[in-house]
C-alpha cells in the first residue's frame, strides 16, 4: 500500500531554493523544537517556512489512518505531513513500526511525564493514580503507557482522550481532570507557564525521539544529525534549552533520569512534600573543611542554608561524627557489595557533603555530584614521590571509609593511619605523616610552604550531596536549586569565600593541575591555508552569537562553521583586506577594524565607515556604543549611528592607543604609548601615568588589570583614586622579567588570561601561580597574535 505524491526535496534543492518547509503540530510550535528548527535553517543558510499539521497527519494517508497500520508490514506510505513538508519537527518517539513510514534524525532523549494539579497531594507512585482522572492525546504513546500502568495496578484510573495537547491543558486548568500526560519538553513548558501545575513522575522509561524525514532522504537526515552534533559541541544546544526552559539540557537530562525511580516509591518515607509540610529541612553535616566548622562557616553549610530558604523551610543540622557513619548498616558495618539504606540516613533528609560517587556507595544512596574534585597526592617538597608505587615506602594519613582509602586498598598500600581531613596537611607538614591523598586540600597547600602537589590520580570528577534512594521529588528540587545557585552566582560567592577562587574556575583549575603532572603536550588541531585560511597571520579570533568562529587576516575576514571557511574581503565589499579586530554588538551587527576604516555586516549587508583611518581594536560599551582605536587615536560610532573622531574633538587624548575599557560609572580608561589616561563623562582627560601602557581590562569583580612597561597591576575600582596603577603583581605571580603582557581577558569560568608574544598565562586566583602555555606544551614557535576561548572552552591561538 502506498502513495506517489510527495513534497520532500533533496538537500541540494533546499539549498538552491533557499527555503526549507518544516511541519509542526500545534504543541510543536511552542516547544524548543521550533528554536532548534530555526537554528537548523540558519545552519543551512536558508529560510524556514512553517507548515502546520495535526498529529494524526504524522501517520495518515490522504486523511485516513488505516486499521492495523502499526502491525501490518505491507501497510507503508509517505504520511500526509511529509507530503506537505521536508521534515516533521517534533518529539516523535522511536518505535520499530514507525520506521515503515519515515526515518529518524536529530535524536535526543525524552520521557512521557504526568503533569498534575498542585491540589493533588501524595502522588508518589502508580498506585496513587487509582481514582484519578487523567487526560491524554488519543492514538499516542501517552495512551499506550497509561493503559499499561492501569492494567499493572488492577485498574481504577479514569481516562479522558483528547484531540490536542491544548485540550488536555485546558481540562487540567478548569479542574475537569487531575492530570494529563505529555512529552518531557512540553511538560517543562507547562510548569513554566502554569504555577499550579507540577511534574508528578514518568509514565514511561527514558526513550529516544527525534524528527521525521522521508524514507531514503539520507542527505537531509545526515545533515540534521550533523547539525545536532554541532550544537552539542559548540554549546548552542544548552543555550537554546536554557533560553526556552530556564534550565540547560544537561540539567534537564539529570531531572528526567531522576524521575525513573518514582514507580518504586512507597508512601512510608519523607520526600519533598513531607519536608515542606513539616516546615523543617534536616541536613547532615560533618566537622570538615568544605562541610562544617563552628569557627568559620563552610561552603556546604552556606548552601544548606540557601537550599532551606529556596524551598521555604527552616534548617535543622544533624552532626555526623565520622565519614564512615554515612555507609554503616544497623550493625555498624560497611558492606560494600550489598545494597541497603545506611542506618544514619534515617535521621536526616540530605547529607550536604563532599561524597565521591563510588560504585559501592551508589548501591546504597542516591548521590548528587556537582562539586569538582581531583585526587591529588600531597607531600613535603623534600620527599621523592612520583607514582602510587612510591607511596609504599612512606606513611600516609587518610579517613576511614573514604574514596582515598579505597585508592590505597586497591593498590595494596597499607602503611597509613586514620585522621580527620582537616588534620592532613598539618600532619604532613609536621612529619607525623609523609603524604595524603586529598580532594580539596589542594586549595590550602599555599598555607604550608614546605608542601606541594606531587601528582593527580585518575581524572577530574565531581562529588557532592547524598539522599536516600526513595526521594525522587527531593532529588529533582536539589538539581533545580543547584542550577539556580549557579545562575544566581551563589556557588561562585561561597566557593570564593572558602577557597579564594570561583566555583566555575575550579574544574578548569583541577584539569590543568592534572595535565601539568602528565608527560607530553596538549592536543592541538592546526588550521592553515590547507584547511581553507586565505593567509596564516591570524590577527584576531572571535566567536559570534551563533557560535561561528571568525578569523581576521591580511587577506580578509574568515567565517568558519566547523566544516568550511568563507572569506569576506574587498571583492565582497570590504574597504581593506587587512582585518585587525572583530566584534559583534547586542543587535547582532558585526564590526571589523581594517587598514581603511571600519567594515560593518548587518543582516548580510556590507557597509563601511570612517574611510581613510586605520584602526586596530574595537570596544563595545554597555550602551552599545562602538569605540575604535589604534595608531591614529580614537573614534566612536554611537548606538544611534553617529560617527565621531574623538581625537580631533579633544586633543588631550593620546594618539597611539593600544587598549580601552569602561567602568560601570562610565569612566573610560585608555592604555597608550603616551601613558595611562582616564576620560570622564564630561569628556575631560586625566593622565594617570606617563609610563607606556599596553592593555587595560576590568573583570567581572570590578577589578582593573593594567599591563605597563613595568609589569602588571591590579586595583579594586571601588577604591580607585586614579593616582597610580594599583598593586604590581609580577613578583607575586613570578612573571618572567621583561615580559610585556599585550592582552588580558577573562573567560566565562572566571579565569584571567595574560597573553605575551610567546606565552599565555592562565591565572585562576592571585593565591596560585599561573599555568604557563608555551612551546614546552606544544605551542607553535611563532609570535602569538590573537587568543580566545570558545563556548566549549577550546583555546584558539593565532
Amino acid at each position: 500500500m502506498g502513495n506517489s505524491s510527495s513534497f520532500g526535496q533533496s538537500l541540494q534543492k533546499i539549498k538552491k531554493d533557499g527555503k526549507i518547509r518544516v511541519a509542526f503540530t500545534e504543541s510543536g510550535l511552542s516547544s524548543v523544537n521550533f528554536k532548534f528548527a530555526l537554528e537548523f535553517a540558519k545552519f543551512l543558510n536558508v529560510e524556514m517556512e512553517v507548515v502546520e499539521v495535526k498529529w494524526e497527519e504524522t501517520f495518515s494517508n490522504d486523511g485516513v489512518i488505516p486499521n492495523n497500520y502499526q502491525t501490518t508490514p505491507k501497510i507503508n506510505y509517505i504520511p500526509d505531513a511529509l507530503r506537505k513538508a521536508d521534515f516533521i519537527c517534533g518529539t516523535i518517539y522511536q518505535y520499530e513500526w514507525r520506521k515503515k513510514f519515515f526515518d529518524y534524525a536529530g535524536v535526543l532523549e525524552l520521557s512521557d511525564l504526568l503533569i498534575a494539579s498542585g491540589k493533588v497531594k501524595n502522588l508518589k507512585s502508580y498506585e496513587d493514580l487509582k481514582g484519578l482522572t487523567i487526560a491524554f492525546l488519543e492514538n499516542s504513546s501517552y495512551q499506550t503507557h497509561i493503559e499499561a500502568i492501569n492494567n499493572r495496578i488492577g485498574g481504577g484510573i479514569n481516562f479522558v482522550k483528547t484531540k490536542s495537547e491544548k485540550e488536555s491543558i485546558d481540562l487540567l486548568k478548569t479542574g475537569e481532570v487531575d492530570g494529563y500526560i505529555t512529552i518531557a519538553y512540553n511538560a517543562l513548558e507547562a510548569i513554566k507557564d502554569n504555577k499550579d501545575f507540577k511534574i508528578a513522575f514518568p509514565v514511561a522509561p527514558i526513550k529516544k525521539a527525534g524528527w521525521a524525514v522521508r524514507k531514503g532522504n539520507t542527505e537531509l537526515e545526515e545533515e540534521i544529525n550533523n547539525f545536532f552534533e554541532t550544537i552539542k559541541g559548540n554549546g548552542k544546544l544548552n543555550q537554546l534549552f536554557t533560553a526556552h526552559y530556564n534550565i540547560d539540557y544537561n540539567t534537564y537530562y539529570e531531572i528526567i533520569s531522576s524521575y525513573s525511580q518514582t514507580q518504586n516509591v512507597t508512601t512510608h518515607q519523607r520526600d519533598l512534600d513531607e519536608i515542606i509540610e513539616s516546615g523543617t529541612l534536616i541536613v547532615a553535616l560533618r566537622d570538615r573543611l568544605m562541610v562544617y566548622s563552628k569557627n568559620k562557616k563552610q561552603f556546604n553549610t552556606y548552601l544548606a542554608e540557601e537550599f532551606a530558604n529556596y524551598i521555604g523551610v527552616d534548617l535543622e543540622i544533624k552532626f555526623t561524627p565520622a565519614f564512615s557513619k554515612y555507609f554503616e548498616n544497623a550493625n555498624g558495618e560497611i558492606l560494600k557489595d550489598s545494597s541497603y539504606t545506611p542506618e544514619w540516613f534515617n535521621y536526616f533528609d540530605v547529607a550536604c557533603e563532599i561524597i565521591v560517587p563510588l560504585e559501592w556507595r551508589q548501591k546504597k544512596v542516591d548521590l548528587i555530584p556537582f562539586i569538582p574534585y581531583a585526587q591529588v597526592v600531597i607531600s613535603r617538597k623534600d620527599i621523592n614521590i612520583h607514582s602510587l608505587n612510591d607511596l609504599k615506602r612512606y606513611r600516609g594519613v587518610t579517613s576511614k571509609g573514604s574514596a582515598q582509602e579505597d585508592i590505597l586498598i586497591n593498590n595494596n598500600i597499607n602503611n597509613y593511619y586514620y585522621s580527620k581531613g582537616n588534620n592532613f596537611l598539618r600532619d604532613i607538614s609536621s612529619g607525623k605523616a609523609d603524604y595524603a591523598i586529598g580532594s580539596d586540600a589542594v586549595f590550602r597547600i599555599s598555607d604550608y610552604s614546605n608542601l606541594e602537589a606531587k601528582f593527580v590520580i585518575g581524572q577530574v570528577g565531581k562529588d557532592g550531596w547524598a539522599i536516600k534512594k526513595n526521594q525522587p521529588k527531593l532529588r529533582r528540587k536539589i538539581l533545580e536549586f543547584i542550577d539556580y545557585a549557579n545562575k544566581e552566582g551563589l556557588l561562585d560567592k561561597y566557593f570564593k569565600i572558602q577557597t579564594g577562587m570561583k566555583f566555575k574556575s575550579t574544574e578548569n583549575y583541577l584539569t590543568v593541575l592534572q595535565e601539568t603532572y602528565q608527560s607530553g603536550v596538549f592536543p592541538f588541531v592546526f588550521y592553515g591555508t590547507k584547511e581553507g585560511l586565505p593567509q596564516e597571520d591570524i590577527l584576531s579570533i572571535f566567536q559570534d552569537k551563533d557560535n561561528y568562529m571568525w578569523f581576521g587576516t591580511h587577506a580578509g575576514a574568515v567565517k568558519y562553521n566547523g566544516r568550511e571557511m568563507k572569506v569576506f574581503d574587498k571583492t565582497k565589499g570590504f574597504n581593506s583586506n587587512s582585518v585587525f579586530d572583530i566584534a559583534q554588538d547586542e543587535e547582532g551587527t558585526m564590526f571589523f577594524t581594517t587598514l581603511d576604516g571600519i567594515t560593518i555586516i548587518d543582516e548580510s549587508k556590507i557597509s563601511n565607515i570612517f574611510p581613510g583611518f586605520s584602526f586596530r581594536k574595537i570596544f563595545i560599551d554597555f550602551k552599545n556604543n562602538k569605540w575604535f582605536f589604534g595608531d591614529y587615536g580614537i573614534a566612536k560610532y554611537s548606538f544611534d549611528r553617529e560617527e565621531r573622531i574623538l581625537s580631533k574633538e579633544n586633543l588631550n587624548l593620546p594618539r597611539k592607543v593600544y587598549s580601552l575599557t569602561m567602568s560601570e560609572q562610565g569612566i573610560t580608561y585608555i592604555a597608550s604609548k603616551e601613558g595611562f589616561f582616564s576620560l570622564n563623562n564630561e569628556f575631560e582627560v586625566h593622565q594617570i601615568s606617563a609610563d607606556p601602557s599596553y592593555y587595560v581590562f576590568i573583570d567581572e569583580d570590578n577589578q582593573m588589570w593594567t599591563s605597563t612597561i613595568n609589569g602588571v597591576y591590579v586595583v579594586d575600582l571601588a577604591d580607585y583614586d586614579e593616582k597610580d596603577f594599583g598593586k604590581n603583581i609580577n613578583n607575586q605571580l613570578s612573571l618572567p622579567d621583561n615580559t610585556i603582557i599585550k592582552s588580558i581577558t577573562q573567560t566565562k569560568n572566571g579565569i584571567i588570561w595574560f597573553i605575551s608574544d610567546d606565552k599565555i598565562f592562565q591565572l585562576i586566583t592571585l593565591q596560585q601561580k599561573p599555568i604557563v602555555y608555551d612551546v614546552n606544551i606544544g605551542l607553535e614557535k611563532q609570535r602569538i597574535l590573537s587568543f580566545t576561548q570558545d563556548n566549549e572552552e577550546n583555546l584558539w591561538i593565532g
